[in-house]
């Protein structure tokens, strides 16, 4: 109506809202499954290797002649399982996302599965000092930390008025919409867990403590941290060989962390956010604050702008093989739709099958007011030892365009771009080629 939003802007996306529900209507089945197919054998499986393929591998340093993971399950002695969230059914958010399953496999359940029962142990009561002595006289210590519901997910305590008021019926008058958000409030600090934002970035003052502990008198500590977001670890990831992001893994979360430790299965998953060193390096942020006025200014590219090493980059993950990448073209490029696609030369130069991510990027020196460097597309793929093939990877060059006032539409910002081909965003080793979009 007042002309700021073009009539066809309008319909185009509702046709996409339709299109998107009609097929997803032409795939549901006549008859709904049976309630047993809930947790079923083929799901489990399924939640399992999703699982470990979303595991992210941050550190993985060499101890003796190779890096300490995937460990040998033939050659470990005693393993030590440590820290609170080892044996803790923690699937993360107790607000609409949460699920109920009929089981849960712990990350100590899952190891003694797959290491068997004498082969791992556990101290006697949560003291630091029962921890450490165990660690002593094991040859693995796996320490196991991170954040719960209560730190962080979905928080009824943020049910304000305002929010309460946006409900349908009686619910959305302001006095009882007032008087809904105080019960609610109450009720939720009575649990004395809320959830909602984390208050920071690092991990408790306790986990910190255990895993310092831990290290110093076991050299193969391995840490995995089960959390949502980002954790900051400067304060104890360089006194630790090896560091796995286990996210929430899920009902067969155990038996997922068994498979990546032991090399049945590779950590997959890679960095969606890049990790900075400080928590100054991001924007300000306070919790309790109503209202807040963020710019364009966040993540991995305020981190480029700033000229900030972040402690791990957007896109970052390890493997368990080395991975080459070279010969980088762009094989298409429609200015009209701005996609296009590119093609990646990838070599397994290392000891066994894996996969790698490769990520093609946009670096430009288009000036201060956009980001130096840009996600574009990504593709996965699996190779067999000494194995090298092309990877097509589609690109949507979006991120690189900017909509004219006069026309309304979108063109690509002519400048001095490259386009970049690499493991994470700041990759050394990237393959690089000129790039001129316009």
């Amino acid at each position: 109506a007042d002309g700021d939003l073009a009539r066809s802007d309008a319909l185009r996306a509702a046709r996409r809202l339709l299109a998107a529900q009609v097929r997803w209507a032409g795939s549901v089945p006549d008859r709904a499954p049976d309630a047993s197919v809930v947790a079923s054998p083929p799901h489990r499986a399924l939640a399992r290797r999703a699982a470990a393929a979303g595991m992210v591998l941050l550190r993985n340093e060499p101890f003796g002649a190779a890096p300490l993971l995937p460990l040998d399950p033939d050659a470990v002695g005693r393993v030590a399982v440590l820290g609170a969230l080892a044996d803790a059914p923690n699937l993360g958010d107790d607000g609409s996302s949460a699920v109920r399953p009929p089981e849960t496999v712990t990350m100590l359940a899952g190891l003694r599965e797959a290491l068997g029962p004498h082969a791992v142990a556990v101290p006697d009561d949560d003291a630091v000092g029962s921890a450490v002595v165990l660690a002593r006289s094991s040859d693995v210590a796996v320490v196991v930390v991170g954040c719960t519901a209560a730190d962080e997910g979905e928080a009824l305590i943020a049910m304000d008025r305002d929010t309460i008021g946006l409900m349908p019926g009686p619910l959305g008058s302001r006095r009882l919409a007032g008087l809904t958000s105080k019960l609610i409030s109450i009720a939720a600090r009575s649990k004395g867990s809320t959830g909602g934002d984390r208050e920071r970035l690092t991990l408790r003052d306790e986990d910190e403590e255990l895993i310092r502990a831990v290290a110093a008198v076991n050299p193969r500590t391995i840490v995995v941290v089960v959390a949502g977001s980002a954790v900051l670890t400067e304060r104890w990831r360089h006194d630790v060989p090896a560091v796995l992001l286990a996210w929430y893994p899920g009902m067969e979360g155990g038996r997922a962390l068994a498979d990546v430790l032991t090399g049945a299965e590779e950590p997959g998953g890679r960095l969606p956010f890049a990790v900075p060193t400080d928590e100054s390096h991001l924007p300000h942020f306070d919790r309790d604050a109503r209202r807040i006025v963020y710019d364009r200014w966040w993540g991995q590219r305020r981190l480029d702008r700033d000229r900030r090493r972040p402690a791990f980059p957007l896109g970052f993950g390890l493997g368990y093989t080395q991975f080459e990448l070279d010969g980088l073209e762009l094989t298409a490029l429609d200015r009209a739709s701005l996609t296009g696609s590119a093609r990646v030369a990838v070599a397994n130069t290392g000891g066994r099958r894996g996969s790698t991510v490769v990520q093609v990027y946009a670096d430009s020196d288009a000036g201060p007011l956009r980001p130096r460097r840009q996600l574009l597309g990504f593709a996965k793929v699996t190779l067999d030892a000494g194995e090298g093939g092309r990877i097509d990877v589609d690109l949507d060059l979006r991120p690189l365009a900017r909509r004219e006032p006069a026309s309304r539409e979108w063109s690509l910002v002519p400048g001095d771009h490259r386009l970049e081909a690499a493991r994470h965003a700041g990759d050394p080793a990237a393959v690089v080629i000129p790039f001129d979009p316009s």
